[in-house]
């Protein structure tokens, strides 16, 4: 997974760092919002992790970008990752299996999540299998474990998706279109199975 990114059209007479005179006949033009820095100034740290906190601290930009860690599939694994370590220091998940791999950090892949969500609910044959990548005997992994594992994607992925979709609804009434196209793009909208709810 890569980052996150909006564009919108907008009216020229609003962009306020352009004169409207130099783009004669053109009423709009797409404005690139970069929003994956939204939260960068601290907009969002009412709905912040501590999971949230500690991607961000480790990542190559820390305190930039948060909006995209908090959706995208460049940082969901890791985000995942980091609930499974808390359940694990607890005793909580996988106690009796070979975790030390899942302690390395990167090591639980976004594609995971995508995989462990496309079982049907209550078989685990994609959990185990990522798993097994992830070092772990899937004979030493009970079901409750698959159960927990899955709750833990669903609810990364289920705020994620919330997440973005906030953002498009506020760009969407930013313009104020009665008709809209939404073009989207991305190994996560095109793999995850939220995306096809």
């Amino acid at each position: 997974g890569t980052g996150t990114n909006a564009c919108y059209l907008e009216d020229i007479k609003n962009i306020e760092t352009l004169n409207p005179e130099d783009f004669p006949g053109q009423e709009h033009m797409v404005i690139n919002t970069e929003w994956g820095a939204f939260g960068d100034n601290g907009e969002l740290n009412f709905i912040k992790t501590k999971w949230d906190e500690n991607v961000d601290e480790m990542s190559v930009n820390p305190g930039k970008q948060i909006y995209e860690k908090m959706i995208s599939g460049m940082y969901m694994g890791e985000l995942i990752r980091q609930v499974l370590v808390d359940l694990m220091k607890d005793d909580l998940i996988f106690v009796g299996a070979d975790r030390e791999q899942l302690l390395e950090r990167g090591s639980f892949f976004t594609r995971y999540s995508s995989e462990i969500e496309s079982d049907p609910v209550g078989e685990y044959t994609r959990c185990r299998q990522a798993l097994e990548e992830l070092g772990m005997d899937p004979d030493e992994v009970s079901d409750d474990d698959c159960s927990a594992l899955r709750y833990v994607c669903e609810a990364v992925s289920r705020r994620a998706s919330m997440m973005a979709s906030a953002g498009i609804t506020a760009l969407l009434k930013k313009m104020d279109y009665k008709d809209v196209v939404i073009a989207i793009d991305g190994s996560l909208f095109r793999f995850h199975p939220i995306s096809k709810m």
